[in-house]
């Protein structure tokens, strides 16, 4: 009996010489092309060497009979075997291990013919190589230009919003500014040129030279940040990164912590340092043969961008509200901390109440005021206080007004504000703009709470105002607060707009809310509070700008077009 159909003879010829051994490299270089033509072909190929196996096995468990190879059952095909005679196979244990071998090689046989077909299918028909992970992307530039190889690709048209990012890639950035966006969990990165940075993966990246800042999400902790010279590991804050030609590194931590580490051919370098925010450190270039060394170094002492405001309208500025605000006649004190020296930053433009800088009564805790921060935008600068961590309402630097400041019956306070968060969490207080007399007399003017809510303080045995507003971490607002005090309280109105998102017109934050008590005459406070005790504490977060106060209460229609005058609009020359 045959099992072989003719489409088949020639191919069941060389299996048959196949089991016998007898196989020429010609014949196998035949058979390989005939059992990887088609499936039905590979199916009768391993249908054969099944087929062989079993005969065979059936064979050589017959006892001490005689096995005359090809007569006792039927080959496949009906070609005579050359192999004449018997072979007495005497121990079964023998034969079994024989024809064990004699299957597996047929089986590695038919494995090798199907791989070879299937590598001969593939070099036929490649599959298009799999496309690099997105591991981040580019969200927004500024006046960016790009340099080498992925110059047109990060720039489409002029739309660079969405561009996808892989591991690997490098990016050259000339001019300019540039904000990423890593993984899913809210991760930012924003360059400033000159830099060169490559993508690691979505909790990493390497910047070669330039400067840049990050702010992470609370559950992307770990994110990392690898230089020449140092690797910096985020514990879910802000921090930023600059890189000078020379390969050191500069480490400055906003909010939270983060640990760095050299980076070093060294076995042995120093243990990972923890580095809190408003502290900062440096990390030299190791010299041969020593290990690296990382350095505290004073906050403060170099700008970063930590967020892209939008294109400033050529009708507005905060220079012209600066100048729309000094031709007030209500105006009685501004600090607009502009100037070339200490004083002329810290001086009142119009009542000569001016400023000096005051220490919590815990300590400094390493930081320093920051007076050339980076304000809105570029016609302006403005005033960083330092605030400790985690001590944050009772340790920092802030400033506080040389002599005693006595508020009107009616009066208006007027600033511009970053607000920075702060790690501690709900019980925080930062204080833009205050007095405070004792445990109850109060003024605080500007305040941001917890994670960031707006409210008014007269009395310190009373509650805080509501509000409808929470500053969002690194953005610039407009801030402008009525008082009008009465018989033991006051009534309080605020209006605010968010500058980073070009907000053009005022929300009313705080409508006529009566406060309990009135405000307290006492030193100003900018940048800081007091405790129950009058003494120094709950320094602002971020940062402040033309802080501006009147004697008188400024209607919604005035503060609109002071809005316009540094946005831009119909009314931009304000009133």
């Amino acid at each position: 009996m045959s099992t072989a159909t003719p489409q088949f003879d020639e191919l069941g010829l060389l299996m048959a010489a196949l089991c016998d051994g007898e196989i020429t490299p010609a014949e196998a270089a035949r058979l390989e092309q005939l059992a990887t033509r088609s499936e039905a072909a590979r199916r009768y190929f391993l249908h054969y060497v099944q087929l062989h196996a079993e005969l065979s096995w059936e064979g050589g468990l017959g006892g001490s009979e005689a096995i005359a190879v090809g007569s006792t059952k039927e080959s496949p095909h009906p070609r005579p075997l050359s192999r004449k005679g018997e072979r007495r196979v005497s121990d079964p244990r023998r034969r079994l291990a024989a024809l064990l071998a004699m299957a597996a090689a047929f089986a590695l046989a038919a494995l090798t013919l199907w791989w070879a077909g299937r590598e001969r299918r593939v070099a036929q028909n490649p599959q298009p190589p799999a496309a690099p992970p997105v591991v981040a992307r580019l969200v927004q530039t500024l006046d960016a230009r790009w340099e080498g190889p992925a110059a047109e690709q990060l720039d489409p048209a002029g739309r660079p919003e969405g561009v996808a990012l892989h591991p690997g890639q490098k990016l050259r950035l000339a001019q300019g500014l540039a904000e990423i966006a890593f993984g899913s969990a809210g991760t930012k990165v924003i360059l400033a040129a000159p830099a060169s940075f490559e993508i690691g993966d979505a909790a990493q990246g390497f910047l070669q030279c330039g400067s840049l800042s990050a702010t992470v999400a609370h559950e992307a902790a770990g994110f990392t940040i690898r230089t020449p010279t140092a690797r910096v590991v985020d514990l879910g804050t802000e921090f930023a990164v600059a890189v000078e030609k020379s390969g050191r590194s500069e480490i400055h931590v906003f909010l939270g912590s983060v640990t760095v580490e050299p980076q070093a051919a060294l076995s042995r370098q120093p243990a990972p340092r923890a580095v809190l925010a408003g502290q900062a450190v440096g990390v030299a270039p190791s010299a041969p043969g020593k290990a690296a060394t990382i350095e505290a170094i004073a906050a403060g002492g170099r700008q970063f961008v930590r967020s892209l405001t939008p294109r400033v309208p050529a009708s507005g500025s905060v220079a012209q509200l600066r100048e729309i605000v000094a031709r007030h006649p209500n105006l009685i004190h501004h600090y607009t901390f502009e100037g070339s020296t200490l004083e002329e930053k810290l001086r009142d433009r119009r009542g000569g109440l001016d400023l000096s800088e005051v220490v919590m009564f815990d300590g400094r805790g390493g930081g320093a005021l920051n007076l050339a921060a980076q304000g809105f935008d570029a016609s302006t600068t403005a005033v960083a206080p330092y605030r400790g961590y985690p001590e944050g309402n009772s340790t920092g630097v802030g400033l506080q007004s040389q002599g005693p400041f006595t508020p009107p019956p009616q009066f208006t306070v007027e600033l511009l504000l970053n607000f920075a968060g702060t790690p501690e969490g709900n019980g925080t207080i930062s204080v833009a703009v205050s007095t405070r007399e004792d445990d109850r007399s109060c003024g605080f003017f500007v305040v941001a709470v917890d994670r960031g809510q707006l409210v008014h303080l007269m009395d310190g045995m009373a509650p805080w105002t509501e509000s409808d507003v929470e500053f969002i971490p690194g953005q610039w607002y407009y801030v402008a607060s009525t008082f009008a005090a009465g018989d033991g309280t006051t009534t309080v109105n605020s209006y605010v707009a968010n500058l980073t998102r070009g907000q053009s017109k005022l929300t009313w934050a705080v409508k006529n809310q009566v406060a309990r008590g009135v405000p307290a005459a006492s030193r100003l406070g900018i940048g800081k509070g007091f405790n129950a005790t009058v003494a120094h504490a709950y320094p602002w977060s971020g940062a402040l700008d033309e802080v501006a106060i009147y004697n008188t209460i400024l209607d919604p229609d005035t503060l609109q077009g002071h809005l316009e005058a540094i946005l831009g609009g119909p009314t931009s020359k304000g009133k």
